[in-house]
């Protein structure tokens, strides 16, 4: 047993015994194939109709123009770094050196939100001297000519 045997039987056996050993062993390898299943990723849903992100527990949070249009230039290049003058260009803001700082806190203002919504964590990164990055599983809704 000590060199990981499940069960010693020994002759003639108990078929009952038997029975019990293998219900003991196939219930503890059913747990350890569900263990060994892959982890479903976090996936947020932004829905460009309704203004808003679902978090991946289900969770609504409501999106202003801002954060509606910070969210929508990162989901649309998602894994890569967006830059601070195009996160402003989709803003519709010229003067880059007024509404930089504005950026961070509407991404700040945003990772608020969620947390307030019982998610731990917005996927969304700094990619330092560049902007920001959406580093997680996103599936974009509705369409974002109607809003």
């Amino acid at each position: 047993l000590s060199l990981g045997v499940d069960h010693y039987l020994v002759k003639p056996d108990d078929h009952h015994e038997l029975e019990m050993v293998i219900r003991n062993l196939h219930r503890r390898l059913r747990g350890a194939a569900r263990d060994l299943e892959p982890a479903r990723p976090r996936q947020w849903m932004f829905d460009a109709a309704r203004w808003s992100i679902t978090t991946p527990t289900g969770a609504i949070v409501t999106l202003s123009l801002a954060e509606y249009t910070v969210i929508a230039a990162l989901l649309a290049r998602p894994g890569d770094a967006v830059s601070r003058d195009d996160l402003l260009t989709a803003r519709d803001r010229r003067d880059v050196r007024v509404d930089s700082r504005n950026l961070d806190m509407i991404v700040s203002r945003l990772r608020r939100k969620v947390a307030r919504a019982g998610v731990d964590g917005l996927p969304i990164q700094s990619a330092r001297g560049i902007g920001y990055v959406f580093t997680g599983v996103a599936v974009m809704v509705g369409d974002a000519a109607s809003s």
